[in-house]
């Protein structure tokens, strides 16, 4: 069970958040009549053609090993210097994903009915880029999702108002 789990050893309080939210499961709907990537052999282009965001998910978990792919994705990616200035929070516990749906007041409500999402968070300390490394860790998750059938969508949260009173990234950090 994934529940909220930190795949690095940082401080989710000391994060900032880049402002990617990306939610997978497997697709409602097929591209091509059925066509499944996971089991055909695929080109980086067919991928990134046939990738849609997806807002509808089933009701049933992303498979471990899946989850697991989709985090190596992200870790593999480049940074400048190498100084990977990311985190990345899995959330599959469905109150949780409830309160993400509430992010800010429009483009998340979907969260609500995902079965995970994968909070990217960033660390401005690490890198003064930190917000293209994470961008580029978003995309390869998101690619990577594509590749196993699974359906994604990002939510932008960084410089995104939850309220007038709090930022998006401030309502994420006192809730997760």
């Amino acid at each position: 069970h994934l529940s909220i789990r930190r795949q690095r050893q940082m401080c989710i309080r000391d994060s900032p958040v880049t402002g990617r939210l990306f939610l997978c499961s497997d697709r409602i709907h097929n591209y091509q009549k059925g066509y499944n990537f996971a089991e055909n052999k695929t080109s980086m282009l067919d991928l990134l053609y046939h990738r849609r965001s997806t807002r509808k998910f089933l009701d049933k978990p992303v498979e471990v090993e899946k989850v697991k792919q989709l985090i190596t994705a992200g870790l593999l990616a480049p940074s400048s210097k190498n100084n990977r200035p990311w985190e990345f929070l899995l959330v599959d516990d469905a109150d949780k994903l409830k309160a993400l749906a509430y992010t800010k007041p429009h483009g998340s409500s979907f969260l609500s009915n995902a079965p995970l999402a994968i909070i990217v968070l960033g660390s401005p300390g690490k890198s003064d880029v930190w917000v293209e490394d994470c961008s580029i860790a978003s995309t390869l998750i998101q690619v990577e999702a594509e590749s196993l059938g699974l359906g994604s969508c990002w939510v932008q949260v960084h410089n995104r108002s939850h309220d007038e009173e709090i930022s998006a990234a401030q309502y994420l950090r006192r809730h997760f």
